[in-house]
Order: C-alpha cells, then sequence, then structure tokens
C-alpha cells in the first residue's frame, strides 16, 4: 500500500500553525471555562468524526473498501491509528465495515445498530471508546423521524434512513461522565436536516442527565445551514449551547475547509462534518485530516478531530431525606422506611458504603454505586424491644470520591405506652373515646390514619381485642400510665408510623 502522506497542502500547514498558534494563546485563560475544579485539566480527551464511506460492494482500485492491492479498509485503519482517538464516531459503516475496523483497532469497545432495522441491517453511525479507559453507563439509537423510537422510520422527504447513536461514559482518567452522540444527517431534505437538529436537542435534554455533552457527525450542514445553527442551540439562548471544537482553534474561517470531497482531496470548500461539544470541554486542537495514499484516501469524506482538555471532578453525595421522627406503641415494629442516595455532580460510579449506630434498625443494602441514578435505601426496623422512651439514631452514608462525604440521616423513634393514644403519659378516659371511635369491628380493617394509635394488637381491625389491652393498661387521667402493662404476645405492624 503506499505511504500516507498526512499534509498534502503548504496552506493546510499554515493554517494549523496559525490555528495553533490561537488556540495557545486562549487556552490559558480558558482553563477556568472548562471544568468545575478550575486549575489545571486533568487529562486530555481526543476524538474523531470519520464518515467512512459505505462499502458498495465493488473491489475495484483506488476506491473499493476491499480494493485488492490496496484496501480503503487499511487505509482507515492507518489514519484512525495514527490519530489514535479515545473516542471515534463512524458514519455510513455497514456491518462488515464495523467488524474491519473493530478488528484492526486495538483496545476499543464499540456500540451501535443498523439504521434499517435496529439491529444490524443498513448502516452504523458507531462509537468506538478505549476500553481501558471507559465504563459505558448506558447506549441508545433513534431515528431522526417523527417516530424516533421506530426502527427504520424515516423523515417525510428525506432520502433515507437516519439515526442517531449515543453512550454515556465513564472516563477513569477523570471520575467525570460523558453524554456522546453520533449522528448523520439527510443530504437531500433541509426540513429532515433542521427537524434532526430539533430532536436531537430534544432527545439530549431527556437523555443526558445533564451531562457534559459531545455531539459529533456528518451533519451534511455547514455551519451557517439554519440547521447547525439550531443544533448549536442559536435558536434558544436559555438552553443547551454546543461550541465548534475546529471553529474554536481556528477562529477565521478559511476557503479550504471542506471535509467532504468526493475521493479527489479537494480541500475547498465548508466544513460538513463537525465535533460539537459543551463549554465544560476546552478545545485545544482540532483538524481535518487530509492524509492521502499516493493521492488516494481511505473515504471521500477527510476526517475531523478534536482534542480537549478536561477535569477531574468530585461526586456530590446527595441523600434525602436527611431525618425521620416516627412513633410506635411499645412492643410494635414500626415499618419499613426509604430514603434515596445519588450522584448530583456527574461523576462516574460513586462508591459508597452505609453503617448504623443500633441495634433496632438496619439497611438493605449496606453500599453500592451510583452512575447517576437514583439509589432507593430501606430502613428496615426491629423496635419492638425498645422501652417507652424517645430513641436515636444515626445512619452515616460514606462515598470516599465525593467532596461532601459522609452524609448522615438522623432518626428519631419515640416509644409509646399501650392505650395512651393521645399520647398525654396518661390512659384515660380520653383514649378510651379515641378507641371507641375507631372501632371498626372484628375482620373489618381501620385504615383512618387518624385512628394508627388505636391498633393495639396484631390485626388490621380496631374491636373488642384492642379494647382488652386499652383497659388493662388504664391509670385514670393525669396518673402516668405502667410502660409494662400487658400486651398480647404477637407483635403488631406499627402502624402508627403514618402519624408523622
Amino acid at each position: 500500500m503506499p505511504e500516507p502522506n498526512p499534509v498534502a497542502s503548504s496552506a493546510y500547514r499554515l493554517i494549523i500553525l496559525v490555528g495553533s498558534a490561537i488556540a495557545a494563546a486562549l487556552a490559558a485563560p480558558a482553563l477556568v471555562r472548562g471544568g468545575t475544579s478550575g486549575g489545571e485539566p486533568t487529562a486530555e480527551l481526543r476524538l474523531m468524526s470519520f464518515n467512512v464511506r459505505v462499502d458498495s460492494g465493488s473491489t475495484a482500485c483506488p476506491n473499493g473498501w476491499l480494493c485488492p492491492s490496496a484496501p480503503r479498509r487499511d487505509k482507515a485503519l492507518v489514519v484512525i491509528n495514527g490519530f489514535g482517538p479515545d473516542v471515534l464516531g463512524v458514519q455510513e459503516a455497514l456491518i462488515n465495515q464495523v467488524n474491519d475496523l473493530q478488528n484492526g483497532l486495538s483496545g476499543y469497545d464499540f456500540y451501535g445498530v443498523g439504521r434499517d432495522d435496529g439491529y444490524l441491517g443498513g448502516e452504523f453511525c458507531g462509537i468506538y471508546y478505549r476500553s481501558d479507559r471507559f465504563a459505558h453507563a448506558d447506549q441508545g439509537t433513534f431515528w431522526l423521524s417523527y417516530t424516533p423510537d421506530v426502527p427504520g422510520s424515516i423523515f417525510p422527504g428525506a432520502a433515507c434512513r437516519r439515526i442517531a447513536s449515543w453512550v454515556r461514559l465513564c472516563d477513569a482518567a477523570t471520575g467525570q461522565a460523558y453524554f456522546v452522540l453520533n449522528t448523520h444527517w439527510d443530504h437531500v431534505s433541509q426540513d429532515a436536516r433542521f427537524y434532526s437538529a430539533q430532536l436531537i436537542r430534544q432527545k439530549i435534554d431527556e437523555l443526558s442527565g445533564g451531562l457534559p455533552v459531545v455531539v459529533m457527525g456528518d451533519l451534511n450542514a455547514t455551519e451557517d445551514n439554519p440547521a447547525y445553527l439550531e443544533m448549536i442551540g442559536t435558536n434558544d439562548p436559555g438552553g443547551l449551547q454546543l461550541l465548534d471544537a475546529y471553529r474554536e482553534v481556528f477562529p477565521v474561517r478559511q476557503p479550504d475547509e471542506a471535509t467532504s470531497h468526493g475521493f479527489t482531496g479537494n480541500p475547498y470548500g465548508s466544513r460538513i462534518d463537525h465535533v460539537l461539544h459543551a463549554e465544560f470541554f476546552l478545545a485545544v486542537d482540532a483538524s481535518i485530516d487530509r492524509t492521502d495514499f499516493s493521492g488516494t484516501y481511505p473515504s471521500d469524506h477527510f476526517p475531523v478531530t478534536a482534542t480537549f482538555h478536561v477535569f477531574e471532578t468530585s461526586p456530590t453525595l446527595e441523600v434525602v431525606p436527611s431525618s425521620f421522627a416516627r412513633s410506635v406503641v411499645r412492643g410494635h415494629d414500626l415499618p419499613n422506611d426509604t430514603f434515596t442516595v445519588a450522584d448530583r455532580d456527574g461523576g462516574c460510579l460513586m462508591s459508597y458504603t452505609i453503617t448504623d449506630d443500633v441495634d433496632w434498625l438496619s439497611v438493605y443494602p449496606a453500599g453500592g454505586a451510583s452512575f447517576g441514578e437514583i439509589d432507593t435505601i430501606t430502613i428496615i426496623y426491629d423496635t419492638a424491644s425498645l422501652s417507652v422512651d424517645s430513641h436515636v439514631a444515626t445512619i452515616t452514608i460514606d462515598a470516599p470520591r465525593a467532596a461532601n462525604t459522609p452524609q448522615e440521616i438522623t432518626v428519631n423513634v419515640t416509644v409509646s405506652i399501650p392505650g395512651d393514644v393521645d399520647q398525654d403519659g396518661d390512659v384515660d378516659q380520653e383514649d378510651f373515646g379515641h378507641l371507641q371511635a375507631c372501632l371498626s369491628g372484628p375482620g373489618a380493617a381501620q385504615g383512618d390514619p387518624a385512628c394508627a394509635r388505636t391498633l393495639l394488637d396484631d390485626d388490621e381491625d380496631v374491636d373488642q381485642d384492642d379494647l382488652s389491652i386499652l383497659l388493662n393498661c388504664i391509670s385514670g387521667p393525669n396518673v402516668p400510665a405502667n410502660p409494662s402493662c400487658s400486651i398480647p404476645s404477637g407483635r403488631a405492624a406499627g402502624r402508627d408510623a403514618v402519624m408523622r
């Protein structure tokens, strides 16, 4: 295969040098914009978007994917491996091309589906990512149509089915998670392109969870196209704003920025392949890779690249609620409670443990890991043996990577005397009146929350058995009730927990 010629144009070299100088001049003051921590960047993040040109099945040279003497497949792999992206988005790849690239790239995982059926049929907007750096937390594909969840659906007037595939990636280098979307817009219908921009912005709001966003792909739209402007947020100043990595590095538009060249290598024209990003990322380099192989090319599009500085982030541990106040009749167990644990700052895989300091409650599970989702934890009470008094427990949630660890939950439990329905310290005629008003009869469940403290035995009704317990504990007005008065041997559910 001919040797690659990475830069065929001296004019292109000049653009690179000028752009790099501008980027260097701007980089220092812009660092505080790139991440939540400020200061020096933690890591570099390299992305490439590459329309690899669909394999037509022809082996004719020089443009056949499997041209016998110099396959485009091999040229594409030389270019990709030469840049070494951390994340690579490809467009127009059929399943055989997806597999060829996977076999020729070392250390990448992949997500993508075919646009025809949501499985293997048709072109992919696939995403490759380094397996030693990223773990993926979620993934999906939607169709750029009025029925985006229907595989194979198409926008009216569009020439082809079009899709957007996305992944949420957890970056081990920074502890930050990113939302990365790869797409290919229609080449015929402007209405389809504009709708694609609107739909993708809507889906980012629904799917990204507020994570830093990268959108890359072949948009078939230059930077002055209304669909491109819609995509970056020009028409939505209060919404997500996306920056153009190439234009950040090269602020002055030049005549030789074409990314689609029809296998000619002609650089003149405007970009239709883009890497767009949220403000979290600091673009420090970008390129249109015009590598040629003795005048032949790996695709009819030049791949575009972007290099970002990214910053380490610490998770924010969020625990809700921060306290519980419960009351229960002596001899009863409270029903379970729940609280939630989440990482609310876009961190990646926040691990945590949960402990408590008493023997009358426990939590399940006693730890976990959050990718930003909300985890629900159950408090299981064992309060039947507690004495009549106020009891306090502290539940501690510790997430070593979180900036605000540990967080605590205070649980206050007040244990009252059986029959002291009004909780004034005695069992008297007033308590009898409360119970009498709540009588439901044997087998008839009493569900009124106001009657919760009259459920004194281990069933759901208020009947003669409950009355017997009250009478056994009666003390008279202003006479402290006996905290040891007898109750049935069975434990009732602590239904008065609803009295909060």
